[in-house]
């Protein structure tokens, strides 16, 4: 499966990111998407979410077209597979009833039933593809990171990022975002802001 060229840099980005030489996340998803091909004939795509950091990592690896178009969706929680909670994977395809023995089976696989979902998300538009969320991620993840070089342990970080966000009624993303201006001040060009942040932890 050829994958656009936006898509393409995001997961080779992630591979980086992840700072393992063995995992290559293009040819995964090329496995992935070639595999479902095989078994469902008329396969577009797929989108998947997966929590990072309590923050939401989103790659679209469809076209929206499609993806508006399919006759037939099928969606299924990656919990059982060690992913953190509320991650899913939304898979497409053209024709009517093309996932009716997936689901059937991955239910079957995996002691689900309700959470295994079919066509419950026709016509929805996924965005355009690529991974969305990532910088967001990375920005909260640099927060923890300025608290731990304040002291604070890694869980007592994220408790503090969390607190600062509900003094301030926001969210843990603003308050990372506040927390990374304060701590990196004014650059050489008068603006301020965080650095280019570094990858999500797993």
């Amino acid at each position: 499966m050829e994958f656009p060229i936006v898509l393409a840099r995001h997961l080779s980005a992630l591979t980086e990111a992840l700072d393992n030489p063995g995992t290559d996340l293009q040819a995964v998803l090329a496995v992935l998407a070639d595999d479902l091909r095989g078994a469902v004939s008329s396969f577009l795509g797929l989108t998947m979410t997966v929590y990072a950091s309590g923050a939401p990592i989103t790659l679209a690896a469809v076209d929206p077209r499609d993806a508006l178009g399919a006759g037939a969706t099928l969606l299924v929680p990656l919990d059982p597979l060690g992913a953190p909670a509320g991650s899913t994977v939304l898979f497409y395809a053209a024709n009517p009833g093309s996932f009716v023995d997936l689901g059937a089976d991955t239910r079957n696989l995996f002691g689900l039933d309700g959470q295994v979902v079919i066509d419950g998300h026709l016509a929805t538009d996924p965005g355009d593809p690529g991974v969305a969320g990532f910088n967001e991620t990375t920005a909260i993840n640099r927060a923890v990171g300025i608290l731990i070089e304040r002291g604070k342990p890694p869980p007592e970080a994220r408790l503090e990022l969390r607190r600062l966000a509900a003094d301030a009624d926001g969210t843990v993303l603003g308050a990372a975002e506040q927390l990374l201006q304060s701590a990196t001040g004014p650059s050489t060009d008068g603006k301020s802001g965080p650095a280019e942040p570094d990858p999500p932890d797993s």
